[in-house]
């Protein structure tokens, strides 16, 4: 990282910051690439600032960062796109091929996948699986982001790459994980979004996958009720906006576990437009991912699980896709993670 009085000098240079607000903002652990993805509040306050001129600083330090890569390259062509796409995107498996294929070959990296359904139906043990495949088959480093205690266990990954044979290829240095009792409020899951993409900069990480369990639970214990629902868009922008750019810029699948509310929802949540037919039409069970439309846009893919009647089989719904048929498939959760269940069950379950 560069130094203290580098990144005053790049602070200064933005408008209407100067040598005491750019020493500051370095305080606080401000870079121009953090400032532009800071939340008006808290950057009015250090400077004590109205929160229109810290929107204003935010807008310009986010110029700068957009800008600095100089000249903006011509549109490509289809194929030259498709060519981009070929050669940039490690490809990750679910743990499921039959999951697999209906995604078009796994999980791509440059992406955020939606991940929802009600407790116990394969949410963390998904997440576990894909990264266990991107750190013994890929190499590469992965992140796990805990909102919730005792929702992830150290161990479970090595137990899932011993059981599918991957034990030798298996690194625990490669997996860093940002427990439950690090994340105290939305604030503090935010600012673990830049300290681990400082540290995969700093160390050149690029390619890998983070897990984030749960994504807006969080946001729950924050933005409760109506009055809140414009605050709790704007927070949901700006941790997508900086997700969007993790992505982009470290080339991350960046898995979201969602928590979900029951149709016909609450009156808190919904003027009653939503029943269960109609959720499981849209969403292919009763349980709509919570947060609304402002949750729910900025994931290219959005995978919903949920239970079925035999205590030993789960069922994945592909209910959201920008480029893929919608589908679904049966899986199971054994020692080697989400697998799939035998092709004769399927089968007769499929048919039903």
């Amino acid at each position: 990282m560069a130094s203290n009085e580098a990144l005053i000098e790049e602070l200064k240079a933005l408008p209407k910051i100067g040598e005491a607000a750019a020493r500051k903002l370095v305080a606080n652990e401000y870079t121009v690439f953090r400032l532009s993805h800071a939340e008006p509040g808290k950057i009015a306050q250090i400077l004590g600032i109205s929160v229109k001129a810290a929107k204003e600083i935010i807008a310009a330090a986010l110029e700068a960062v957009v800008n600095k890569t100089g000249e903006l390259p011509r549109p490509m062509t289809a194929s030259e796109y498709q060519k981009f796409l070929e050669e940039r995107l490690d490809w990750y498996t679910t743990g499921s091929k039959q999951m697999d294929e209906i995604l078009g070959g796994g999980l791509a990296s440059s992406s955020l996948v939606g991940i929802c359904g009600p407790q116990e139906t394969g949410k963390t043990q998904m997440v576990e699986t894909t990264i266990v495949d991107c750190i013994c088959n890929k190499g590469h480093h992965a992140y796990f982001i805990e909102t919730e205690l005792s929702t992830v266990n150290p161990m479970r990954f090595e137990e899932i790459a011993k059981n599918r044979g991957w034990i030798d290829r298996w690194d625990p240095e490669k997996l860093h994980i940002v427990s439950a009792y690090q994340i105290k409020n939305v604030e503090m899951q935010f600012y673990y979004y830049e300290v681990i993409y400082d540290m995969a900069k700093e160390n050149g990480w690029e390619g890998g996958v983070l897990g984030i369990d749960s994504f807006n639970a969080t946001f729950k214990r924050k933005f409760s009720g109506r009055e809140l629902f414009p605050s709790r868009s704007q927070e949901f922008g700006r941790h997508y906006t900086f997700l969007e750019d993790m992505a982009k810029d470290l080339n991350l699948l960046i898995m979201l576990t969602y928590q979900v509310m029951e149709t016909p929802v609450s009156p808190t949540e919904s003027k009653g437009g939503m029943d269960s037919v109609k959720a499981r039409a849209e969403f292919g069970t009763q349980y709509i991912p919570w947060g609304g439309h402002s949750a729910r846009h900025p994931p290219a893919t959005w995978i919903s699980l949920e239970k079925t009647h035999s205590k030993t089989i789960w069922k994945a719904h592909l209910f959201g896709s920008s480029w893929r048929p919608l589908g679904e498939c049966y899986f199971q959760i054994t020692g080697k993670g989400v697998t799939d269940i035998p092709e004769h069950i399927a089968k007769r379950l499929m048919k039903k």
